[in-house]
């Protein structure tokens, strides 16, 4: 889940929309795991560094959170 404020979810969201365009455009629909294989790659590619920086803020927020509530 991402912080709707930030407005990755709709980034990512875009992100993949056009690489899966891209790969349909070059990749067989014929031999699914293929695909699926593919478009993994694509989306480590793509988008694996913004969902690491959403892992990142919740854990953030987790600490601010703690710190606030005198558990730090």
């Amino acid at each position: 889940m991402h912080e709707p404020s930030l407005g990755r979810g709709a980034s990512i969201g875009f992100i993949h929309a056009v690489a899966l365009r891209d790969l349909l455009r070059i990749a067989s629909i014929d031999v699914p795991m293929e695909l699926a294989q593919r478009w993994h790659e694509v989306t480590e590619a793509t988008s694996s560094r913004i969902t690491r920086h959403a892992r990142f803020d919740r854990h953030r927020l987790a600490e601010i959170d703690a710190g606030i509530d005198g558990k730090a």
